[in-house]
């Protein structure tokens, strides 16, 4: 789990400026990103898949934006996450 409230963030109004932000900060020459979650995959998706080049090792995103410091899941996600541990 992340949590940041960096100052290189305050600009994002939207999680979805937020993501973009986040993963250009973070990316790496070593590292694929991708955003893989959209209206066609599985509700309750992770944001973004992470691969090492290298190891091919993958790690999920799932990113939750908030002003209020309380954050909402869709219905789908507890479940989602419930029935896929090994993610």
């Amino acid at each position: 789990m992340l949590m940041t409230n960096g100052k290189k963030f305050t600009n994002c109004k939207t999680e979805q400026a937020f993501k973009m932000a986040y993963l250009k900060a973070i990316a790496k020459p070593e590292f694929y990103l991708f955003c893989i979650e959209t209206e066609e995959t599985e509700q309750g998706f992770p944001d973004v898949m992470e691969i090492e080049k290298k190891t091919g090792k993958a790690d999920f995103m799932e990113f939750k934006f908030t002003k209020n410091g309380k954050i909402k899941f869709q219905s789908t996600q507890p479940a989602f996450y419930k029935n896929h541990k090994y993610l």
